[in-house]
């Protein structure tokens, strides 16, 4: 009885998470850090459209790439492994690019490491604390802003998280 009545509260929380991260899902990458998801949204663009080279992705910004201000005429962008970029690259060749799909990639990734917190805290702390770490971090103001953000940067610790806390 009590396993399954975790299980719905556990769904029942990351369905709430999930919705509140779906507000304005499908918005222009516009907002306060529109420059990152818009280089990030652009490699993952490049990649459909030029082919996949993890090795050298490619921005559309020339920009230098060093202190020495030399040029950048092959637009690469140097900033860290495009992981994200490359599965959110394999989702925009099968969909279309659409802004969208990089924030539900990164609305999955927020929810993954919800639930490696959650198994966490069920672990070390039991199940009412798991449960209120679980809504905290999926209603969290702050987390809600910045999980659906078109960026690698907000999404690798739920990355790691997922490896590193999988086991348990």
């Amino acid at each position: 009885m009590w396993k399954k009545l975790e299980i719905l509260l556990v769904i029942a929380l990351l369905a709430l998470g999930l919705i509140v991260r779906l507000y304005k899902i499908d918005a222009p990458l516009a907002d306060w850090h529109s420059w990152r998801q818009a280089d990030t949204a652009a490699v993952s663009r490049n990649f459909v459209r030029d082919g996949f080279n993890l090795l050298y992705p490619q921005s559309d910004s020339l920009l230098a790439l060093n202190e020495h201000g030399l040029a950048n005429p092959n637009r690469y962008f140097i900033n860290e492994f495009p992981l994200y970029n490359a599965l959110v690259a394999v989702l925009y060749r099968q969909f279309g690019v659409n802004v969208a799909i990089g924030r539900l990639v990164s609305i999955f990734f927020s929810l993954i490491g919800a639930l490696a917190l959650f198994g966490l805290t069920r672990t070390l702390l039991g199940i009412y604390p798991s449960l209120l770490a679980l809504a905290y971090y999926l209603l969290l103001p702050y987390n809600v802003y910045y999980s659906p953000k078109v960026t690698w940067l907000s999404h690798r610790h739920h990355f790691f998280a997922l490896l590193f806390l999988a086991p348990l």
